[in-house]
């Protein structure tokens, strides 16, 4: 909220927890790979409204850092990756569409010398 403003606070605490939990419930029980876990924690987040502001920050952010902690990359630009999330917030692409989106995009880093 400090670098590109918005309003500080929860909506609603338990849909916040519940986008937190809907990638953690697909690993559990449906599996899925990393691109897949990813696509889910921004689908969660983007299509829900658990904070006053930065949903859609949020979305983008959480599935990025996913990607990054699995050690994972995107392979597209920043302005992609703006498009995407304002087209899933919308509610226009379907979440198994988003998914197909990462699986394509998303790589794991290269092995490091």
């Amino acid at each position: 909220m400090e670098l590109f403003g918005g309003a500080h606070g929860i909506i609603d605490k338990g849909v916040v927890e519940a986008a937190l939990a809907r990638p953690v419930n697909r690993w559990h029980y449906e599996g899925g790979t990393i691109p897949e876990l990813a696509a889910v924690y921004l689908y969660a987040f983007a299509t829900t409204q658990g904070f006053m502001d930065g949903n859609k920050r949020t979305a983008l952010a959480a599935s990025l850092a996913f990607l990054t902690a699995n050690d994972y990359t995107i392979d597209v630009t920043n302005d992609e990756l703006f498009a995407l999330t304002i087209i899933v917030a919308r509610k226009e692409m379907p979440e198994a569409a988003l998914i197909a989106w990462f699986k394509e995009h998303a790589r794991p880093h290269r092995a490091r010398l």
